[in-house]
């Protein structure tokens, strides 16, 4: 359920959030697709399990959804054929 729910959406899953809740279960606290750059298809996730209360704020899910995206951008480039 985590990576479909991931794969149909573009920002973070956030606990604090009652739906997001539901969905991350007992799999984090934060998660976030890895989106490809091409085309916006899922390449993996990023999750976040634990952190502690001084560090989780609105800015903490902007920089997942920021390393998400250089991740993905990575990911990709690592993955196209050279040429």
């Amino acid at each position: 359920p985590l990576t479909e729910a991931l794969a149909r959406r573009r920002g973070a899953l956030v606990v604090s959030r009652p739906a997001d809740r539901a969905v991350l279960g007992e799999a984090g606290l934060l998660a976030a697709p890895v989106p490809s750059p091409w085309d916006g298809a899922p390449l993996g996730m990023v999750r976040i399990e634990e952190i502690g209360f001084a560090g989780f704020s609105p800015d903490t899910v902007a920089g997942l959804e920021a390393a998400a995206g250089w991740l993905g951008a990575a990911l990709a480039e690592a993955r196209a054929p050279e040429g």
